[in-house]
């Protein structure tokens, strides 16, 4: 009797076992970063929500609690669905051997496999769409990835993640996808579609406020850059009388206002405007930004010396912004031969502007189109 007794006991706790085991395997896996740590956390449980403002997950593992994960800080998935854990994680182990392999055709040919793999495991989930939209999703981003390595693949990149964000605009993936595609567009300078992008990011229904504050700042910036500076002004102007004075965005609303009055020559205040913006803040960015506002007034008003001393601070003090830190430099190079008759520093400032770090820079592209990229190396081999 004891026997029997102890034999079911053990057999309880084999059965017990083997359900808290097939539990725990059957939990979906998120991988994410808490805000100011770059660390990764692992939270194993049962994904109830998901749409733009994130995911919501009952978690069982590490304790148990609802968890509600921000798109920017979800790492990566693993969804629980009718394919295997294991073929589910196969293209994103080999996608993080190609992102480690230095070896360029060692990693383009990783990269071609796990392209296939993640198709592969794409077209076997049956059971859960959510898992399916999220291996599509992967997909486009590696193709993102491989546009980073070359350009000439951006088409590719941009044309997935277009497709992807088509009927995805509930799912959680739909904020990091239009992102993406928006800064793609722009870097490829197609500026209109990058502002219809910018515009459906902050019209996400379950988007944060803060997403679509910032998505609305962005829309007109650039519409300054499209030189739509009517159609700038209209929304920059709504934007200013929306958003807090605290918020940190503020300055840079009134700037990209300055911008847009000074593409309409209308001049008026731009100077008490912009010094308000450079006292409001230490933020360098900001004041690189402002500076070359104020290097733009001056050069409207045919004041080249007040506009090289401006742009100058940019290029010294101000240069945390690639794209501003390549327009001062693009200036720089003709006001120090126009203005300050020295002509060898103008040169220098274009070949700093010419280096591949501002290659996706709007500045680094006008010197390129213009043909300044062969006069400067035309000088320097004239100089050696």
């Amino acid at each position: 009797m004891m026997n029997q007794r102890r034999q079911a006991h053990t057999l309880l706790a084999v059965v017990a076992s083997l359900a808290l085991t097939g539990l725990l395997r059957g939990q979906d896996q998120v991988y994410y970063t808490v805000k100011g740590s770059p660390k990764e956390v692992l939270a194993k449980g049962a994904i109830e929500e998901e749409g733009p403002a994130g995911i919501k997950i009952r978690v069982t593992v590490p304790k148990k609690e609802d968890l509600r994960i921000a798109p920017e800080n979800i790492s990566e998935i693993e969804y629980k669905c009718d394919v295997p854990a294991l073929t589910f994680r196969e293209p994103f182990a080999k996608e993080k051997l190609a992102r480690r392999e230095n070896d360029p055709k060692k990693r383009d040919l990783l990269l071609d496999t796990t392209d296939t793999k993640y198709a592969e495991v794409e077209k076997d989930i049956k059971s859960r769409p959510e898992a399916k939209r999220y291996v599509q999703y992967r997909r486009a981003m590696l193709a993102v990835y491989r546009a980073q390595l070359d350009e000439s693949k951006a088409p590719e990149a941009i044309k997935r993640l277009s497709e992807f964000s088509k009927g995805n605009a509930s799912s959680w993936e739909i904020v990091p996808t239009l992102k993406t595609l928006a800064r793609l567009q722009e870097d490829t300078g197609q500026l209109e579609e990058a502002t219809k992008t910018y515009e459906e990011l902050a019209d996400l229904p379950d988007a944060p406020a803060d997403l679509k504050q910032e998505s609305g700042i962005l829309v007109g910036r650039l519409l300054v850059r499209s030189r739509k500076f009517a159609n700038a002004k209209k929304r920059l102007e709504k934007l200013a009388t929306a958003i807090s004075a605290t918020d940190a965005q503020a300055p840079f609303v009134k700037a990209y206002l300055v911008e847009s009055r000074i593409g309409l020559d209308e001049l008026g205040t731009v100077p008490k405007d912009l010094s308000e913006v450079i006292r409001s803040s230490s933020d360098g960015k900001l004041r690189g930004v402002a500076y070359n506002l104020l290097g733009d007034y001056y050069q409207k008003k045919n004041q080249g010396a007040d506009a090289f001393w401006s742009y100058l601070r940019v290029d010294s003090l101000y240069n945390e912004d690639a794209e501003e830190h390549a327009k001062a430099l693009y200036h720089l190079a003709a006001l120090f031969d126009k203005v300050k008759k020295d002509p060898l520093r103008g040169q220098d400032c274009m070949k700093r502007l010419l280096d591949k770090r501002f290659a996706a820079t709007t500045y680094h592209k006008l010197a390129v189109k213009e043909g300044k990229s062969k006069t400067a190396t035309k000088e320097d081999d004239e100089e050696k």
